[in-house]
């Protein structure tokens, strides 16, 4: 899933990417069952962080929190959640 806020959709032609954001229940149901899960949902840089925290803590956080409830839903085996420590 790919809300394409940062990125380019061209660059997933090669891949089954789901336009969405993570907030949104109706874009996760889309998604098929997987056995791993990585979350890259963050914001692309500490510039958009500082300029829109309100929006970046809801995609960040509680998007995550969507996530973890789906995976659970659906049974996710593991769920890798990669972090920056560039703040």
């Amino acid at each position: 899933m790919h809300n394409f806020s940062a990125g380019k959709k061209e660059k997933t032609a090669d891949y089954g990417v789901i336009e969405g954001n993570i907030e949104d229940a109706k874009v996760l149901q889309q998604i098929e069952p997987v056995e791993y899960m990585f979350n890259f949902g963050a914001p692309s840089s500490v510039i958009l962080s500082n300029a829109e925290p309100d929006a970046c803590t809801q995609t960040t956080i509680c998007g995550f929190i969507y996530l973890l409830a789906w995976a659970k839903k659906v049974g996710v085996k593991k769920v890798v959640y990669p972090s920056s420590g560039s703040a």
